[in-house]
């Protein structure tokens, strides 16, 4: 897509907009359907009241419907898909870009008097309901969700020791691997398993994209011991396989 070139394609439940627009920069706002930023080429910066969450390409940004907000392309590159959807969701999340959601979105933005189209918005809100459901806030939004001392710093182990266990970390913040599954289950409605997991996909795609690591090495990088457990896990959380972000 050009430079300052937009397309935009509406439907009952679904509108999308594919946009090549650096330096961009929309005043606050909000609208009650959740929003889907999903860079492709140059970041996306969004505020958020007083907090400025940086998306960059490889990563989207699921926001809340109803959520006061405003964004800014960056100057030299504004290519980007923004949709927005009646979608219920409990936080705003940072997620890895899903490769599924953004094919469904590219083949609406191509032919969106496809027989198919109808269908096509279908499974866009079933697969977001599901990627929201399974990772309700991304993991660099989960401090703002909990507030036990012991979750937080569990939460700051994971992030820098990505191969210490969920008993070793447990045993550093002064618990039980029992309590502290108990704990995050009532903070974060995940298991510290889950929370765990989510770091080690979101720094292995960021190793993957950056280059210099085989899919095998990334895996063994961030923690785990099986490549096709890694493969797996990889797969739930973005919609495709490590290979796909390999540099």
């Amino acid at each position: 897509m050009k430079k300052g070139q937009e397309i935009k394609v509406s439907f009952d439940d679904l509108v999308i907009y594919h946009q090549n627009l650096p330096k961009k920069q929309v005043k606050p706002h909000s609208h009650k359907e959740a929003h889907v930023f999903m860079p492709l080429k140059g970041d996306i910066w969004i505020t958020l009241g007083e907090q400025r969450v940086r998306v960059t390409p490889g990563k989207m940004l699921v926001l809340a419907g109803g959520q006061k907000h405003s964004f800014e392309s960056s100057k030299e590159q504004g290519e980007r898909i923004v949709a927005m959807v009646p979608l219920a969701i409990k936080e705003t999340a940072l997620l890895p870009c899903h490769h599924l959601l953004r094919e469904l979105f590219f083949f609406l933005l191509s032919d969106k008097d496809s027989p198919l189209a109808k269908k096509t918005t279908g499974l866009i809100k079933g697969l977001l309901k599901e990627i929201t459901a399974e990772q309700p806030f991304g993991v660099h939004n989960l401090h703002s969700k909990a507030e036990d001392e012991r979750v937080l710093r569990a939460i700051e182990l994971m992030d820098k020791e990505l191969d210490a266990s969920i008993s070793q970390i447990a045993k550093e913040v002064g618990t039980s691997g029992k309590t502290l599954t108990r704990l995050f289950q009532m903070e974060l409605e995940l298991t510290p398993k889950q929370v765990q997991t989510a770091f080690r996909i979101d720094r292995a795609s960021t190793l993957l994209r950056k280059g210099g690591y085989s899919v095998t090495d990334a895996a063994f990088e961030v923690g785990f011991n099986s490549l096709s457990s890694f493969i797996k896990a990889y797969r739930n959380h973005t919609g495709k396989v490590p290979s796909t972000d390999r540099r």
